[in-house]
């Protein structure tokens, strides 16, 4: 079997994805309406598939997380680089969305939610390339092409 090398950015950038992760599933569970507690049939979730772990109770529901996100840490460590990198910012993505619908709509922190809630992802993501120049690695890829005279 062949083992693909993760870069260490996308290494660090899986926690990222597994806090994500967690975060929107807290969301969901202290977002519920006070009847889900004791009719579980009544949760609130904008994703059907979801939803329908919600609706078996808490329980299910958390068990489920649990194993999806343990099933997407797996995939991530196990697929090539840039693929891994794709498939969790997509994740991170997806899943920000996700819970930044409970910060505004539920919580009631309107746009300034997802708007803060975004502004530490990104910070999180910035602090995980290491780059303390303030460039990307693309910058400072095309800045040592022109440089080297490649």
């Amino acid at each position: 079997m062949r083992k693909f090398k993760l870069n260490p950015h996308t290494k660090k950038l899986k926690w990222l994805m597994v806090l994500v992760l967690s975060i929107d599933t807290t969301c969901t569970l202290i977002g519920q309406p006070d009847s889900y507690w004791h009719s579980p049939l009544t949760g609130n979730e904008g994703n059907d598939f979801f939803r329908l772990f919600l609706v078996q109770g808490y329980i299910p529901f958390i068990i489920w997380s649990i194993l999806y996100i343990l099933a997407m840490l797996i995939l991530v460590s196990l697929i090539p680089g840039r693929t891994a990198a794709v498939i969790m910012y997509a994740l991170i993505l997806g899943h920000y969305f996700g819970a930044s619908t409970w910060l505004d709509y539920r919580f009631g922190f309107g746009a300034s939610g997802p708007i803060i809630y975004g502004a530490l992802i990104s910070l999180a993501i910035v602090a995980l390339n290491g780059n303390n120049n303030g460039s990307s690695s693309v910058e400072e890829k095309s800045s040592n092409h022109r440089n080297h005279g490649h």
